[in-house]
């Protein structure tokens, strides 16, 4: 007889029960909720890290350029007595430049003076091009340049630092904002 009772109070349960959906509903909107974090928080770093590569080909664009004009400036000849013009400074040339908006031009006023005309017109065109480039590239991008004489005063190193804005949203709060510095010779 104690068999037949333990049968009759044993119930089955078929399915589940609404508070058991419920929690499992909980839990999954839960890890929902943390892959579209995650999600966010990665397309935040792949804009950061586009935006720096761009940066670093900007800063390589401009070693090409500075490295470009000043090659036959970097002529070591001893054994006569010619005198060589220096290399443009393209900190001199980034001086000189005025910005209307999100464009760049530069003058040539305050360039090197002991550089060859060709260098100078070069330094001014490339410098303007070069500027352009950065604003056109980075979000809210700007260039800084400072010059150290080298090589006897007749070449230039560079210490180039590249800015920017993290977003390129203007309607969203601008986070991430970024700078890249980098020693051109």
């Amino acid at each position: 007889m104690k068999s037949n009772r333990l049968i009759r109070h044993v119930v089955k349960e078929n399915g589940l029960t609404l508070i058991e959906v419920l929690i499992s509903l909980a839990i999954l909107s839960i890890g929902l909720l943390g892959l579209a974090g995650l999600q966010a928080r990665t397309l935040e770093k792949v804009q950061s890290s586009y935006f720096k590569d761009v940066a670093a080909d900007l800063v390589s664009d401009f070693a090409d350029r500075v490295r470009s004009n000043r090659s036959p400036w970097m002529i070591e000849d001893s054994a006569t007595a010619v005198t060589y013009p220096t290399a443009p400074d393209y900190a001199e040339v980034k001086a000189a430049c005025t910005v209307s908006g999100d464009v760049w031009t530069c003058a040539g006023a305050g360039v090197n003076h002991n550089a060859s005309t060709t260098g100078n017109s070069i330094a001014v065109s490339d410098m303007t091009e070069w500027l352009n480039s950065v604003v056109n590239q980075l979000p809210g991008g700007s260039a800084t340049i400072s010059a150290t004489s080298i090589q006897n005063g007749r070449a230039w190193r560079y210490l180039v630092t590249l800015s920017w804005a993290g977003s390129r949203s203007l309607s969203s709060a601008i986070t991430g904002d970024g700078t890249l510095t980098a020693v051109v010779e």
